[in-house]
């Protein structure tokens, strides 16, 4: 969960490098492999926290731009 994390602040970086669309696209890639590869050993409310977080995040990015 960790390294997902991690990934995820890399791929959400305020200043997207590459535009919005790349950090779309990226998001979508990493988000649905992760998802399909632990979907079972997810826990409900870790996955409710990190959409938050998540969502706070692309938040940001659209109101740099």
């Amino acid at each position: 969960m960790l390294k997902l994390k991690e990934k995820l602040k890399q791929i959400t970086d305020r200043r997207a490098p590459g535009g919005i669309e790349r950090v779309k696209r990226e998001l979508k890639l990493t988000l649905r492999g992760w998802v399909n590869y632990f979907y079972k050993a997810i826990p409900a409310k870790w996955a409710e926290r990190t959409d938050q977080w998540l969502h706070r995040r692309v938040r940001q990015i659209y109101w740099k731009q």
